[in-house]
């Protein structure tokens, strides 16, 4: 598990086709990549099975009456016309991928970034299952909820492993930051400590990941926010996605933490990142433009990597993200993308 070059594409928020997707697997083969990240939940759902039928301790649910939710839930965070995968297609995807020397590792992020299966369980039944106001974020205490999210992951974690997937990310950052500061300053607040709970949830996931054959992967975000270290200890079998040293009262553990409690570290510096449609001097979000990732890429090593103390990243990413799925994925955005990941070549450590 090591001298991973990764392609996260944010099929979550926004509906990416089949052949959009093969192009992008077409020319991450041509540059060396050997992993391609499918997020299919995050924010948005993107990718149905064919059975959805799902029971809990609270109750069941009919497949098509999940389907349906889920799709709901789509139309309820964007439309995109097409709004979801089928399972035909992703299975097509995997095979298609593998035969180019390119494994698939699926998203699904929870209990953050999940809008879409929010709006589901609201549709099914299932009494206030956000946490305070947020839209994204499941409330840890709702045991109906958070039980119908696990079953919900269970049924994706166990068909993508029958598809013979290596790695699951199970996403686990930015916790109710559309309402909050930071979601995880709040579950860490002295009078109501809340953080195991999130500790907890995340363990439960990572352990039905391992039963399947898989290794999960988190982003950092909520390892040891802040570096907390009373809520309990993650997993040591989980890789951290380490994207971001945080900002003005959004405080990850740093990178040089994380490595000390035990955990492998794939590099997903946000230097890389690009969000579809962002470009320099256009007079909107500057943050994580084509130019900004461009110029990143031809720095010799990452700002997460230089901050390594004990070891190298097991490989690094590139994420592409949706924020607006309403963007074109067009003639103009395909090239900007194609460009990126040529010139996606990260070395771990400098010299």
């Amino acid at each position: 598990m090591k001298n991973l070059k990764v392609f996260h594409i944010d099929a979550g928020r926004k509906y990416y086709s089949k052949e959009q997707l093969m192009d992008l697997i077409d020319v991450c083969s041509d540059h060396g990549f050997n992993l391609l990240e499918l997020a299919i939940g995050n924010d948005g759902f993107r990718m149905l099975l064919e059975c959805m039928d799902l029971t809990t301790p609270y109750g069941s649910y009919a497949g098509d009456c999940v389907r349906s939710a889920l799709h709901e839930g789509n139309l309820a965070y964007c439309d995109n016309g097409t709004n979801e995968l089928t399972e035909e297609e992703v299975d097509f995807l995997i095979r298609y991928a593998g035969e180019r020397g390119i494994g698939v590792m699926p998203l699904i992020n929870s209990p953050g970034h999940m809008d879409a299966i929010l709006t589901a369980m609201i549709v099914l039944g299932i009494s206030d299952p956000a946490y305070k106001s947020s839209a994204t974020t499941v409330d840890l205490n709702n045991r109906e909820a958070v039980a119908f999210t696990v079953a919900l992951l269970e049924k994706y974690i166990q068909w993508f492993a029958g598809k013979g997937c290596k790695y699951f990310n199970l996403g686990s950052d930015e916790y109710a930051n559309d309402v909050l500061s930071s979601g995880f300053a709040s579950l860490q607040n002295k009078e109501q400590y809340e953080y195991h709970k999130f500790i907890s949830y995340v363990n439960r996931l990572a352990g039905i990941i391992k039963e399947n054959g898989m290794t999960p992967v988190m982003f950092n975000d909520g390892v040891y926010y802040n570096k907390d270290l009373t809520g309990g200890i993650l997993d040591k079998d989980i890789v951290v996605s380490y994207w971001s040293f945080g900002w003005p009262s959004y405080d990850p553990a740093p990178v040089e933490f994380v490595e000390a409690q035990g955990h492998q570290i794939l590099d997903t510096s946000a230097a890389w990142y690009y969000v579809l449609g962002r470009t320099a001097g256009d007079g909107g979000n500057q943050d994580f433009t084509y130019q900004s990732a461009l110029k990143s890429m031809a720095e010799p090593v990452s700002p997460v990597a230089s901050a390594m103390k004990q070891s190298s990243p097991i490989g690094s990413m590139f994420c592409l993200w949706s924020d607006d799925p309403r963007v074109p994925y067009d003639e103009k955005e395909v090239a900007r993308l194609h460009c990126l990941l040529e010139h996606f070549h990260p070395e771990q450590k400098p010299n």
